[in-house]
């Protein structure tokens, strides 16, 4: 499917097809594939907001750890292949979407509507390991994360 748009083309990822191969029966089969025929960027949109509104991630995990196993998913599963550009705005996208989003995991409000409801943001952050990684390995511009909280005017300590 080189070349080809998500939109252009139906799939089956690596778990469906185990499961089809799994039954004996025909037309278990037949269903199995009946209900996975979707476009592939259905798949990836479906999958993005099941782990939107869930939190898609383990307790242990943060959101960088997600976005790193998507970027992952994406990548093994699509054969789509994201440069560094590609990955930052992917992630701002990402976040966008989920702070904006009316989640299940926060009973129905976004995250910027229950940010506003406590009526003020904090003066400051500190950086978490895992954001550590993200901008030790270059997956994260930290200028452009400082700007952007410049802008929102909370500060950046280590």
């Amino acid at each position: 499917m080189a070349g080809k748009r998500l939109s252009e083309f139906a799939f089956y990822t690596q778990d469906e097809q185990f499961d089809i191969k799994y039954f004996k029966s025909e037309t278990r089969k037949e269903q199995l594939c009946r209900e996975y025929r979707q476009i592939a960027v259905d798949k990836l949109l479906d999958h993005i907001f099941v782990k939107l509104q869930t939190g898609g991630y383990s307790p242990n995990q943060s959101m960088a750890d997600f976005l790193s196993f998507f970027v992952s998913f994406l990548d093994e599963e699509f054969g789509v292949s994201l440069g560094k550009k590609q990955v930052e705005e992917f992630t701002e996208l990402f976040v966008e979407l989920n702070n904006r989003s009316h989640l299940w995991l926060n009973g129905g409000w976004s995250p910027n509507d229950l940010s506003r409801s406590f009526g003020r943001r904090p003066e400051n952050i500190s950086i978490g390991p895992n954001l550590k990684k993200l901008f030790e390995s270059g997956e994260m511009d930290r200028t452009k994360f400082e700007k952007r909280l410049k802008e929102l005017g909370i500060k950046l300590s280590d």
